[in-house]
């Protein structure tokens, strides 16, 4: 390890005990039995190579052309480590986390210990029973690799396209693991307009559902309805290239307003086939649809409270929701789901909490010019007591946080009259995201 980041030690003493008994009895037996303290640093070299290499990304002022980190000759070839202050350069051109190592780090070490007995016979002939054993201290990740419980996923392809490799891995493997990844990775609009490109991302999202409908038909025609899920590994959409990084008023973008009527729409469609996907990963949580860091403040983008929003509903059963808020068709957007017909406007999913207390509302409005009024229909459910929400919005799609306002765009409550009876109304601003929570009974 270089001395500059680990001090050295002389306490890492490693101590092996070996002996063996032949019994007067047995005269062609012998018992042996060992034990051994083994200490490992490649754990900690790799860690600090790691880190090394990230400044080294940064400041581009050490040439590092290894690898991996060899050892030789005793002394471990490593690149030159910075042992000082970060500059304040440095720190700003840091793509997400930041690796540290302790300098009190403990060794990691492994005991290694058997058990052998051994019986010759009949001349050539010996039979051999043993017991081996480790364990480690202060491993990074213990990992036992006899333990089966483990979530297994294995790397589909689509939802859009796919279909022959996930029926090779289902027709292959579909009893051995638990979760299918997906991903879904589109861009670039066909038309220049603004609102055109706005209309296209927001449909996207809705599009996509029945091609995860088709991949569960897969899994179900193999028997594995609830054996194996859906996992959407990747979710990067956008009317635009470039994604995050578009920072001209030209469409929505995972760093302004837009970002957060993307995203919720998006879980929408998770949430609606919740028995179907067991997982979701956004890419991306730290420097695109989540925290950023600029001039030493720190801040969320909007569709990171939708994320927060959504979060309420963890434990909660999906409801059935009928809509009738109006539909837009979409022809020209975006690759592959370029001409979608009947995409509705209000995008609505209803959950009721596990102790049926309270009913939750996640609404989303896709139109691009207007404010809609909205009537909630809660059926042979009763108002049991107040009627909360909290809404996203801004006077425009491209409005954003930065280190200058950064909770320009954040949830706003709301509370509600609870009507005597009939429906809750409300008006959901244009390009909005709203989550009323109802108690009832």
């Amino acid at each position: 390890m270089d001395p500059a980041v680990y001090g050295m030690t002389m306490t890492n003493v490693a101590p092996r005990v070996g002996f063996f008994y032949q019994p007067k009895i047995l005269p062609n037996a012998v018992v042996r039995a060992g034990w051994g303290l083994y200490y490992t640093s490649q754990e900690n070299v790799n860690a600090q190579y790691s880190i090394v290499s990230q400044v080294i990304t940064i400041n581009n002022s050490v040439s590092n052309t290894q690898g991996v980190p060899t050892y030789v000759m005793g002394v471990n070839a490593m690149p030159a480590v910075t042992v000082g202050q970060i500059t304040q350069a440095q720190d700003n051109a840091m793509i997400g986390a930041v690796q540290y190592l302790s300098t009190h780090q403990h060794s990691p070490y492994v005991n290694q210990y058997n058990l052998d007995f051994q019986y010759s016979f009949a001349k050539s002939f010996l039979a051999d029973v043993a017991y081996l054993g480790n364990t480690s201290r202060h491993l990074a990740v213990n990992w036992n690799p006899f333990d089966c419980s483990s979530t297994l996923i294995v790397t589909g392809l689509g939802p859009m396209n796919g279909a022959k490799w996930n029926e090779g891995l289902l027709t292959s493997a579909g009893g051995s693991f638990d979760l299918l990844s997906l991903h879904f990775n589109h861009d670039a609009a066909q038309n220049p307009t603004p609102d055109f490109m706005a209309a296209a991302a927001y449909a996207l999202p809705f599009a996509v559902g029945p091609h995860f409908d088709k991949v569960q038909a897969q899994i179900d025609a193999h028997g594995l309805h609830g054996k194996v899920h859906q996992a959407i590994t990747e979710w990067l959409f956008n009317s635009k290239g470039l994604g995050e990084r578009n920072f001209t008023d030209e469409s929505p973008s995972w760093r302004n307003e837009g970002g957060t009527v993307m995203a919720a729409g998006f879980l929408n469609t998770v949430l609606r086939r919740a028995d179907q996907i067991a997982l979701t990963d956004m890419t991306g949580s730290q420097e695109f649809a989540g925290i950023w860091k600029r001039r030493e403040q720190v801040y969320a983008v909007p569709a990171y409270y939708a994320f927060k929003m959504y979060s309420a509903v963890k434990g909660d059963a999906v409801l059935s929701v009928d809509t009738d808020s109006g539909t837009y068709d979409m022809v020209g957007g975006v690759r592959p789901l370029d001409n979608e017909k009947g995409i509705p406007t209000i995008y609505v999913v209803a959950t009721r909490s596990a102790d049926g207390s309270t009913l939750t509302l996640l609404c989303v409005n896709r139109s691009w010019e207007r404010d809609e009024p909205v009537r909630f229909d809660l059926g042979a459910l009763k108002i049991a007591g107040l009627v909360n929400a909290e809404q996203i919005k801004a006077a425009s799609r491209y409005e954003m946080n930065d280190e200058v306002e950064p909770v320009h765009v954040v949830p706003q409550p709301i509370t509600l009259t609870a009507p005597a009876a009939g429906p809750i109304t409300m008006t959901l601003p244009h390009e909005s995201v709203t989550v009323i929570r109802v108690a009832v009974k």
